[in-house]
């Protein structure tokens, strides 16, 4: 798995690519852990170049989901990835994120742009 992270207005967005397995959620969950916890209100994930995703990363993916939105913030999904798409939609992950799914990175940002990077859920 590769991992990157950069900021956007007030979002931390995660760029993934390749296969996030068991090891490589761990490493995604602390690596959220951190950004959480230097007080990044807001998270993205892009994953448009992801391969695989393991239960683990989906979990690490809606435990943070749960407790930036506990705090305020949001957690939005870029993706065109038609493997993530009917991921998210088997599970049911899409009514989770209905209002905050991206289809592309310049999407996002004009979202960002056009909201003022308000933590719109």
């Amino acid at each position: 798995m590769e991992l990157a992270a950069e900021t956007i207005g007030s979002f931390t967005v995660f760029k993934l690519a390749g296969c996030i397995d068991w090891d490589g959620a761990g490493r995604l969950d602390d690596e959220i852990g951190r950004h959480i916890n230097a007080g990044s209100p807001c998270l993205a994930f892009n994953l448009d170049a992801v391969t695989c995703l393991s239960s683990g990363g989906i979990g690490a993916i809606a435990f943070n989901t749960n407790l930036v939105r506990s705090r305020g913030g949001a957690v939005h999904i870029i993706s065109s990835n038609r493997y993530i798409d009917d991921l998210f939609e088997t599970l049911k992950l899409t009514l989770v994120f209905k209002e905050v799914w991206h289809r592309t990175p310049a999407e996002f940002e004009a979202f960002v742009l056009n909201t003022g990077s308000g933590s719109l859920q």
